[in-house]
């Protein structure tokens, strides 16, 4: 009886197994059937669209072969029609309806205006100033107005101030406005005279005024540095000082290496103002040496500075010498200064001017008697009462390059 039961419990057991398996084997047939007929149903909605667009495209092309087919007609017939009225004689070719406008050309006005060369050249620089304004990113100043022209300036001028956003913030006016140039120092400086620059509403003038409640007075100066001053001396003659546009570099007169070897000799000879020494020099022209550049130097021989200037005079001063130089800057570094007036003066209060007279350089003798080209030939004794020649006791110029004087 037991053995009975155990089977019957098998039994089932086993059934309940082969149903669940039949149901599973059933199931998963039923889901391959779905995805079988969903993959055929969009294949055949594919195959529909297929069939819907090149139905279209068809259609397009037709359409448009019969509009092919019109134009040609069109162009045709035009042609014809044409040709047909080119053939007619001219007295057959009916006039012009008259409910046709008729346009009558227009007449000119003559301008009787006399236009004013002085303005036209106004108009003219103030667009070059603000097209050098802009080629040098001078963002901080919009020129307004110039004035007209006079003789190496112009105004009255008016200027708009600039910030560094871009906004305004102020205005500068003058009654002139002039140019300097330095073309050792690469820089050019805009001179505003006798004016005021206001901000806030409130007028603040350059300088001293001619009395108490004058509005304008003294001198702005702004300069530019960096900056080739060719290009503004050929385009803006007007504003600058005749005697900067037309410059003679050297003469031709003097020996500028026997020039340059004594003054760096009598330069070290004083040193109560710093150690200077001419580093470069472009000539001599009428007793004055251009395009020269001066360095100090410190106790370790380092630059200390540098002077670079058109125009270098040498001149007696008192019981010392005195070393003009006239438009240019000084560098300490990477910053630039330009001259004060566009002036700046060495003193050298121990210099003996008898030396510096004895030495021939220009400034100190009316001609180039002792530092002379070669093929003058000069006599020193001329000077000092001996007989001995130049060339006895002056460096050859090819000894004095070589040694850096």
């Amino acid at each position: 009886m037991k053995r009975f039961l155990i089977a019957v419990v098998l039994l089932v057991g086993l059934g309940y197994a082969l149903g669940g398996g039949f149901t599973s084997n059933a199931s998963q047939a039923a889901d391959a059937e779905a995805v079988a007929r969903a993959a055929h149903e969009r294949e055949q909605s594919l195959q529909s669209d297929v069939a819907r667009l090149e139905t279209t495209n068809n259609d397009l092309r037709r359409m448009m072969a019969e509009m092919e087919d019109r134009r040609l007609t069109r162009e045709q017939r035009w042609l014809e029609y044409t040709n047909l009225v080119a053939e007619l004689p001219i007295p057959d070719v009916p006039e012009r309806p008259g409910f046709f406008p008729v346009f009558e050309p227009e007449v000119q006005a003559v301008n009787t205006t006399s236009v004013d060369p002085r303005q036209q050249r106004a108009d003219r620089i103030l667009m070059d100033l603000r097209a050098f304004l802009t080629v040098e990113h001078v963002g901080a100043l919009d020129l307004l107005e110039i004035g007209l022209p006079e003789e190496g300036w112009t105004g009255p001028v008016v200027v708009r101030l600039i910030d560094n956003r871009g906004r305004p913030s102020g205005m500068l006016a003058a009654d002139r406005l002039h140019l300097e140039c330095s073309r050792a120092g690469h820089s050019v400086t805009l001179v505003f005279q006798n004016g005021y620059e206001m901000r806030d509403g409130l007028k603040v003038p350059f300088g001293r005024t001619a009395g108490p409640t004058a509005e304008r007075g003294g001198v702005r100066r702004v300069p530019l540095f960096g900056i080739d001053p060719e290009p503004w001396l050929e385009a803006l003659p007007e504003l600058f000082d005749p005697s900067e546009i037309d410059v003679i570099q050297d003469d031709g007169r003097w020996d500028l290496g026997a020039v340059r070897a004594q003054l760096n000799q009598l330069l070290a000879s004083d040193n109560t103002t710093g150690h200077w020494r001419l580093a470069a020099m472009g000539g001599v022209s009428r007793d004055v040496l251009t395009d020269v550049q001066l360095v100090e130097l410190g106790q370790d021989d380092a630059v200390v500075r540098r002077i670079f200037a058109d125009d270098l005079t040498l001149q007696p001063h008192g019981t010392g010498v005195s070393l003009v130089c006239t438009d240019g800057v000084q560098m300490r570094g990477s910053t630039s200064t330009p001259f004060l007036e566009g002036r700046y003066t060495l003193y050298l209060p121990q210099a003996d001017v008898q030396e510096w007279r004895l030495a021939g350089l220009p400034g100190f003798v009316s001609g180039p008697v002792l530092l002379g080209r070669k093929d003058r030939k000069p006599a020193l004794g001329a000077i000092t009462g001996s007989g001995t020649p130049l060339e006895a006791k002056m460096p050859d110029r090819n000894e004095s390059s070589a040694d850096g004087g």
